[in-house]
């Protein structure tokens, strides 16, 4: 079921728990961790936000890719936490079914406006489009992702559940072991 280097990536729609999960399987399972917006943030010595104000989300996603291209092909036993709109380019799904097995954070998008709305402002300041808490906008958004996010490998429905809840039924949907 799992690719044979054995990489688990995470999608989902912001808020959905893909880096706090991630990072837990990771610790539990032993294998590496990495955050794709994280690592665009080391190379580029910007916060995401900057990045979207300055050169706008077409940009950011240049750079996402390329950031995925450098690091997945070679890559073993590790998780990784993709950014929401990842697999909306069709060149960075493509790599990330070439080199991952995709798991999508279900999260409906009732679930998604009160995560949000509960949310700290440093939270909130590190993912541009749900700067302006627009639920309409992000509404939008979140529909217009749906079909992207339904072509992972596997779906984990996660309303009502903490990141811990979560890797836990990734790590044994997927049989991960330390």
């Amino acid at each position: 079921m799992i690719t044979e280097n054995k990489v688990i990536a995470l999608c989902g729609f912001m808020f959905s728990g893909k880096t706090k999960t991630a990072a837990i399987i990771a610790e539990k399972s032993g294998m590496a961790f990495y955050d794709a917006d994280e690592l665009i943030q080391k190379q580029t010595g910007l916060e995401i936000f900057d990045i979207f104000n300055r050169s706008g989300e077409e940009s950011f996603r240049d750079l996402e890719h390329k950031i995925l291209n450098a690091l997945l092909p070679g890559l073993k036993n590790a998780v990784v936490a993709l950014g929401g709109g990842a697999v909306t380019r069709a060149e960075t799904l493509e790599l990330l079914k070439k080199h991952v097995f995709l798991v999508y954070l279900k999260v409906g998008f009732d679930e998604i406006k009160s995560r949000i709305a509960s949310a700290s402002e440093k939270e909130i300041k590190s993912r541009p489009l749900a700067a302006e808490r627009n639920f309409e906008k992000l509404k939008k958004i979140y529909d217009s992702r749906l079909a992207f996010y339904e072509t992972a490998h596997m779906s984990i429905v996660c309303d009502g559940l903490t990141p811990e809840a979560a890797s836990e039924k990734i790590i044994a949907a997927l049989e991960l072991k330390k």
